[in-house]
């Protein structure tokens, strides 16, 4: 039986491997980059979900962490579009192969969406691939036409 629950620091090493499966179904990596890539995030996971900056949702079998879909929070400068600047980054969204297509997904980002609800965040932001885009546009996702990004160490530092 699938069963769903907020992560803890006990599931950092699973949450890593699922985090690390997530990037190479996206883009070829070297095995220095992949090393590299489990360090950092094993840190921040440490520190965020510590420090309730990260939150993320696990859905799990048998103790076993199969899907999983995190929320970043962070507040901007008050603005036009986002008056108290409560913003959050919906990341890894994420479920491994032989469990897709069982609504697991559908399930974990419900669960975020209502948590972001809960805590008064006026924006989500995201990035999809086109897997994701219509689960995401399903529950009112839309695309942005004014939002820039700027890569000052280059788009693909250190990936290869």
């Amino acid at each position: 039986m699938i069963e769903y629950r907020k992560a803890k620091l006990d599931d950092i090493e699973a949450l890593t491997e699922l985090r690390i499966n997530m990037l190479l179904d996206q883009e070829k990596c070297s095995g220095s980059f992949v090393g590299k890539f489990g360090n950092v995030n094993n840190a921040y996971l440490q520190k965020s979900i510590t420090d309730g900056s990260y939150i993320i949702f696990v859905a799990y079998e048998n103790s076993s962490i199969i899907a999983m879909c995190g929320i970043a929070l962070f507040t901007l400068p008050p603005n036009t579009w986002c008056i108290t600047g409560k913003t959050a980054y919906l990341s890894s969204l994420y479920t491994k192969k032989e469990y897709r297509n069982n609504g697991i997904a559908s399930k974990l980002l419900t669960m975020v969406m209502e948590e972001i609800k809960n805590s008064n965040i006026e924006r989500v932001l995201l990035h999809t691939t086109e897997q994701g885009e219509a689960l995401y546009k399903k529950i009112g996702f839309e695309y942005s036409e004014d939002t820039m990004a700027f890569y000052p160490l280059g788009k693909d530092f250190e990936k290869i």
